[in-house]
């Protein structure tokens, strides 16, 4: 039985399935994955803007034909858009980094190291054998995935999960845990529980394009939080005007298949407030 919690490995490498795609798997590091997707999407020459967001990459090509939708996904990604000469690939939260990993490719940037790169968790992994106190991270009313305008959230392609529309610009940590990743445009948070779980926090749809206008973070990566402290200000006025939508999708990535989410749809529930779900 699961209560309110999800599994979660802390190590930053990704799964490749092998030949007889058996759940076995090795592990590339994000530099070798890198040149991989890099050749996957036709070479240096037909790139001509790359960049990411919290969940994939983005990425301009000159020739969408020399692009290897099923070689992406080969590699690790959950699901390859295809709009124009535009292509749009889940890697997940290592998004970032394998844009920035490919970036360095591009331009031939040699000084950079694997240490660099490939960060490990020395510290914070913990045995997932306990049962993380979970509240709500904000005011407003409980929603399904299914009413969040991205199918990235709504088709469950980066986890099971709520949503919530937000009442106001507060956010608090939902556990005891680490901030794990505060990317770079402010608009998302990932938090590692005290007993090694991974929760994503990602305000509004489409606030990536804001590059960080109406948000303000109230902690660094690293820090370590505690269950109801406020970790992210948000203007809800400048960002609802400017985005999509600012309905809140709050991933948990690594439920098991079995595993189900139970929540009562259409509850209006205050920042910190317990006993808002119950996963079985």
């Amino acid at each position: 039985m699961f209560k309110g919690t999800l599994q979660s490995s802390s190590e930053e490498t990704i799964a490749i399935k092998d030949n007889d795609d058996k759940l076995s798997s090795k592990v590339l590091k994000l530099q070798d994955l890198a040149t991989d997707v890099l050749d996957a999407l036709g070479g240096k020459k037909n790139i001509i803007n790359l960049d990411a967001c919290i969940t994939r990459l983005r990425i301009s090509v000159n020739n969408i034909d020399a692009v290897d939708k099923k070689r992406i996904i080969a590699l690790g990604a959950g699901e390859v858009l295809e709009i124009g000469n535009k292509i749009q690939a889940l890697f997940g939260t290592t998004s970032n980094e394998l844009k920035e990993q490919i970036k360095k490719i591009i331009y031939e940037d040699k000084t950079s190291k694997a240490e660099e790169i490939v960060k490990e968790e020395k510290e914070f992994i913990k045995e997932v054998n306990g049962e993380d106190l979970f509240v709500a991270p904000l005011s407003g009313k409980l929603l399904s995935l299914e009413y969040v305008p991205d199918d990235m959230f709504s088709k469950k392609l980066m986890g099971e999960g709520f949503a919530i529309d937000p009442a106001d610009g507060e956010v608090v940590s939902p556990v005891n845990g680490k901030i794990e990743t505060l990317f770079p445009t402010k608009h998302a948070i990932g938090i590692i529980s005290e007993n090694g779980h991974k929760i994503l926090i990602h305000f509004g749809i489409d606030t990536v394009n804001l590059k960080g206008r109406g948000f303000k973070p109230l902690v660094k990566q690293g820090d370590i939080v505690k269950v109801g402290q406020p970790i992210l200000s948000v203007n809800l006025i400048e960002v609802k005007a400017k985005a999509t939508s600012i309905i809140t999708p709050i991933i948990f990535t690594n439920l098991l298949q079995e595993e189900k989410l139970f929540f009562k749809m259409g509850l209006d529930v205050k920042a910190g407030q317990g006993q808002i779900i119950n996963i079985k």
